[in-house]
This record gives structure tokens, sequence and C-alpha cells, in this order.
């Protein structure tokens, strides 16, 4: 059974090609551009059908057009709720050209949205930020809802790598404990494979078989060099080559009965 995740999704300034337009007596500033995307691998190899896109937008109209205020972010965060310190702006029109789901967002006299207009007056570029939430099975994404759609800024190619999985990883004390054992103990890379597979799985809904193997194969040569090593020099030796930090090199040389 598919879990439901927190999805953001970036796209950059070159393809979200956000463009500034000005309202009459008022003066207000708008937003309009590509806030997603459907039927296209994105930079988290995710694909959302045309189908899940649309009724995204249609759901995000009917709350515009029942009175709700749908507030978007600068920087978007890890997490659904909004924080109302750091709205920049408002969606007030979304709808479907070809598989392109386009918007205005009106900025808002916020310090973030203030923030945001003087950016593009003085020639920077910026990008957008889906938030939702939905189910993703080997990359394609359903039961998609969407919240917001943030401002941010992106690198020029797709690799976003989203928050919510440092997150994760960071409260999954499963694979975080098992990686630091894994560096002294040989028992808990049996564990540590199976531990890391079904992280990565749940938190892209894809089997990473062909990198566990890798990482796999990692391990077995790591444990084969930590069995070679002899003196505090062929820790050290092994702890550079291998990039580990202090901690990680301090429990080497605890083992070893140098420390």
């Amino acid at each position: 059974m598919s879990k439901e995740l927190v999805l953001i999704e970036s796209l950059s300034p070159a393809t979200a090609n956000l463009m500034v337009e000005e309202h009459g007596a008022s003066k207000d500033s708008y937003l309009s551009g590509i806030f997603m995307q459907a039927d296209i691998v994105n930079g988290n190899q995710r694909v959302y059908p045309l189908d899940e896109i649309t009724n995204a937008v249609e759901g995000v109209m009917k709350r515009v057009t029942e009175g709700y205020t749908v507030y978007g972010e600068l920087n978007h965060p890890d997490n659904l709720q909004i924080d109302l310190n750091n709205v920049s702006h408002l969606i007030t029109e979304m709808k479907m050209d070809g598989t392109n789901a386009v918007g205005k967002a009106k900025l808002l006299n916020t310090p973030k949205g203030q923030i945001v207009k003087a950016i593009l007056d003085g020639g920077g570029k910026l990008g957008v930020s889906s938030r939702g939430t939905g189910n993703v099975v080997e990359g394609k994404v359903s039961a998609f809802s969407l919240v917001t759609v943030d401002i941010v800024a992106t690198p020029s190619a797709p690799n976003a790598y989203p928050a919510h999985v440092m997150e994760a990883l960071s409260n999954d004390s499963k694979v975080m404990s098992l990686a630091e054992a894994v560096v002294t103990d040989p028992k808990a890379q049996k564990y540590f494979r199976d531990a890391l597979s079904k992280f990565f799985e749940e938190i892209t809904g894809q089997k990473l078989k062909p990198f566990v193997a890798e990482a796999a194969k990692g391990l077995e040569d790591f444990d084969e060099q930590l069995a070679k090593c002899k003196t505090e020099a062929d820790y050290v030796k092994l702890a550079r080559n291998k990039d580990l930090s202090e901690k990680q090199l301090l429990a080497l040389l605890a083992k070893s009965g140098k420390k």
C-alpha cells in the first residue's frame, strides 16, 4: 500500500518564466508564469499525470471562487503549514495550458513580498515550488492535493533536493543509528542495507535495487579494508579515503585499541 507523502517540486526560473505585471491605478504587482507541469519526469524523478495536475488546479480555483485565500511563501518550508510571517503573495488565478498549469499571483506589501519585488525589479530571476500531498508508486504520483505554490530561488537545472527528505532522514532514528553503527559493527551492515532501501522507497515511492546493490558492494569493500588496518596511521588513512567524520574516526581508533 502506498504512503501519502509531502511533495515539494521546484521549477527553475527558466522553466517558470515568471513575468511581472502592473495593474492600473492600484499599482498592484502580479506574477504570472508556469506553476506546475504534467506528464514529464521532473527533477525528483516523479511524474504527475495530466488529470492529477488538472484536478489540483480545479481544486485551487474552487477555493479562490469560494472566497478562500490561497497564500504562498517566499522559500518553501518542509511542511504543509502556511507561516504568515513568510507570506509573499496570494494566488489569484490558475488554469491549464496544454500540460502546463499556469497561474497568476498577487505580490503583497509584506516584508517577504517586498523582497520578491525588489529582486525582480533588480533583474533577478526566481522560480516556483509547488507544495502538496500525494501517493507515489514507481515514480508516478496519484491522489495529488495542492496546498500552494511558493516563490523560490532554484538552480537553472532541475536537480531540486526536497527539504522534507532531509527532515525525514534526520528523524529516522533507525537509519541514522545504523549508519553510525555500520562503521564499527559488521553485524549492523546486514540490517543497514534493508533499512536504507526501505527508507528511500517510502520517500520516493521507487525501489532502488541498483543503488542498494552498489551500496552493499561499498560496505563489503570497507569491511575488508577495515580488517587490514593494523596501526593508527592505517585507520587515519582509511578515514580520509572514506571521508569519515572525526566521531567516526574516533570510533575506529577505539575499536583498534589505539584510544
